[in-house]
């Protein structure tokens, strides 16, 4: 078992170490040079280029800080905005439609996508609330807020916020 191992790893040494060398022999008449190892200077002289084309670099997401949005009131659900990433302190208000009700406001790339960050309060009157969320380590990009109303015991009354990065 143990000469085996040995052929193998001599086998795989060996392999590597011919890695990149031609395994073509002289036919008779033909030259004899040693063939280079390394990447091929060649250009070719027809046919598609050989160069791999990169992406256009990704414009630079600006904040238009602080940015001030509302809810729509059918869908709870801002328009589009930009964040250049970082900390944000939301300083949101509300007015609660319901005693008791849960106040969750939802940082999603897009109406009723998925959450990138969320913040919940219980209003525990139906009456007008004011107070702020912390998000931190927001990616830079577009966002919309919007106001979580699935569910039993979310509020679904106007809301806005105005958002500050820290």
């Amino acid at each position: 078992m143990r000469r085996l191992l040995l052929t193998l790893v001599a086998v795989m040494v060996m392999g590597c170490s011919t890695a990149g060398a031609s395994a073509e022999t002289p036919t008779r008449g033909a030259s004899t040079q040693t063939p280079t190892q390394g990447p091929s200077i060649e250009t070719p002289t027809q046919g598609a280029g050989t160069e791999t084309p990169t992406a256009p670099p990704e414009p630079s997401v600006t904040a238009k800080a602080p940015v001030s949005v509302t809810g729509d009131p059918v869908t709870g659900a801002s328009e589009s905005f930009a964040l250049a990433g970082g900390s944000y302190e939301v300083a949101w208000t509300t007015t609660a439609d319901a005693a008791g009700c849960y106040f969750s406001l939802v940082l999603t790339t897009k109406v009723d996508g998925p959450s990138v960050m969320n913040g919940v309060k219980l209003l525990p009157e139906a009456r007008s609330y004011s107070n702020t969320f912390l998000w931190l380590f927001i990616q830079p990009g577009t966002y919309v807020l919007q106001e979580d109303r699935s569910g039993f015991g979310h509020c679904k009354g106007p809301w806005s916020a105005t958002i500050i990065q820290r």
